[in-house]
């Protein structure tokens, strides 16, 4: 818990235990959650815990710096770690999304007087297992 809190201090979040829940389940199970996902994970460990409250933490980090969001084939918004930098495949079929090396934009690849302030790459496809069932 002290990570998060450096972290969280870095990026100008005030923290507090459901935060802190939230960012550490993200953090820990790297399976680009959704708002639910995250709700029905930790709603029996914070008897508090509401998807409001998830939903607007979420936000929060995504404001923040802390998270990116990804949209999915089924336009649900998942949730990832912003750091380290990383791009992303989605299988088309099974929607699973799995984190890659990251692919950033070189310098000369925007117009003179643009600044990249982020870079989200996805690649979409079919992973091995559905590759393998076809």
């Amino acid at each position: 818990m002290v990570e998060i809190k450096k972290k969280f201090k870095a990026h100008g979040v005030t923290p507090s235990i459901q935060r802190m829940l939230i960012y550490q389940y993200i953090e820990k199970e790297r399976n680009h959650p959704s708002v639910d996902m995250i709700y029905s994970a930790l709603k029996s460990k914070a008897a508090t815990l509401s998807r409001t409250t998830v939903y607007n933490n979420v936000s929060l980090f995504v404001e923040k710096g802390l998270l990116i969001p990804l949209l999915t084939k089924e336009a649900e918004t998942r949730y990832d770690l912003a750091e380290p930098a990383h791009s992303h495949f989605v299988c088309l079929k099974c929607g699973q999304i799995y984190d890659i090396p990251s692919m950033r934009c070189q310098s000369g690849c925007v117009p003179d007087g643009f600044r990249v302030q982020n870079t989200q790459v996805y690649l979409q496809g079919l992973c091995s297992r559905c590759r393998n069932n076809e």
